[in-house]
């Protein structure tokens, strides 16, 4: 391609996350000579300035809870998240925030509530949800799709499009679906259908808590760590556990708690 003979003109000079001064950058640094040095955990002490730093409190439920039934999270998403390592640990940690936020509910989600598109919905050919896309429920309720059943939920996006989606109510029964379609598919060579019943669903979690690979790109007011899964991420794989750890300590543009 001929753009890798363009002369390069750009120069990444200072960052935009997180301001100035802001203890955060020195934690970054240090995280990224370990990449080169070998994994050293010398940085999780506290280190801050107000609200910009780095905390590492004794009692982490007592500030998750306090975070996330929060005014403040209330009114912005963004202004918390926990990140960590594996999809068992975000499950238990939305669970238990949901149990602190609404209590025990018969629901996937309530109204009002933030959920977090995990697979692109498609409807003739076009992407109306996009992976990872946050949305809010406005309504929820029982029903079935294409012999499943499944919670039809209509949703608003941010750009405050209502749009109506099934998520399967039974993940057995859903996948037992998708592999037997795959199976005939495998047969005869047409993927079209698979496919197409696949995108014209929707699978959703909630967002108080996501891995290091669904947080890239994102920026966080505040974002809690679990150092204790990250060493143990490092552990199993130094080199992927230490990128790991440069991205989830680099989220937050204020405070990074360390738990």
């Amino acid at each position: 391609s001929p753009t890798f003979d363009t002369e390069h003109h750009s120069h990444l000079s200072k960052p935009e996350r997180q301001a100035e001064g802001n203890p955060v950058l020195a934690t970054a640094w240090a995280i990224r000579q370990c990449q080169a040095e070998g994994p050293n955990w010398d940085w999780v002490k506290p280190a801050h300035s107000g609200p910009y730093g780095v905390f590492v409190p004794s009692n982490p439920d007592v500030w998750l809870r306090k975070a996330f039934t929060s005014d403040e999270f209330n009114a912005d998403s963004l202004s918390f998240r926990l990140l960590c390592w594996t999809n068992k640990t975000v499950a238990r940690t939305n669970a238990k925030i949901r149990d602190w936020r609404y209590g025990p509910t018969n629901t996937p989600f309530v109204v009002g509530e933030h959920a977090l598109i995990r697979e692109t919905l498609v409807e003739r050919r076009k992407i109306i949800l996009n992976t990872n896309e946050e949305v809010i429920v406005r309504e929820i309720g029982k029903d079935t799709k294409d012999g499943l059943p499944t919670w039809r939920m209509t949703v608003e996006t941010e750009d405050t499009r209502k749009v109506e989606v099934h998520m399967p109510a039974d993940d057995q029964a859903y996948h037992a679906k998708l592999t037997a379609m795959a199976d005939t598919a495998r047969r005869n060579g047409e993927w079209r259908r698979f496919h197409g019943f696949k995108q014209s669903f929707v699978t959703a979690q909630a967002p108080y808590s996501l891995t290091t690979h669904n947080c890239q790109g994102l920026t966080i007011r505040n974002s809690f760590v679990d150092v204790g899964e990250m060493r143990r991420w490092v552990a199993s794989n130094s080199d992927e556990g230490l990128r790991g750890l440069y991205v989830t300590a680099t989220r937050p543009t204020h405070g990074l708690f360390c738990v």
